[in-house]
């Protein structure tokens, strides 16, 4: 249980710094079905609904994916390192 709470955190670490990355006009996501949703119909409201979808989705499953939620723990925070980097590096 604990470890579904950390990864709520982490993603929104990683919405936070997606949306100020993507402020720097010479970056983009990297995701490319998440990129057009982003142009569709916005950044953070796309974000917002993936990552909502995500967790509602990994919430009932949780007891199937069990080790898999380390796994994406990792993950992501090796995605707002990288967010980090790039914002830093302007």
């Amino acid at each position: 249980m604990t470890t579904f709470y950390v990864l709520i955190a982490l993603q929104i670490l990683d919405l936070l710094s997606t949306v100020i990355a993507l402020r720097n006009p010479r970056l983009s996501e990297a995701n490319g079905p998440l990129a057009g949703l982003m142009k569709s119909i916005g950044t953070l409201p796309a974000l917002m609904c993936v990552k909502t979808l995500a967790m509602v989705l990994i919430w009932h499953h949780r007891e199937d994916i069990g080790g898999w939620l380390i796994a994406l723990c990792v993950l992501y925070a090796v995605v707002i390192v990288n967010n980090i980097r790039l914002i830093k590096k302007g």
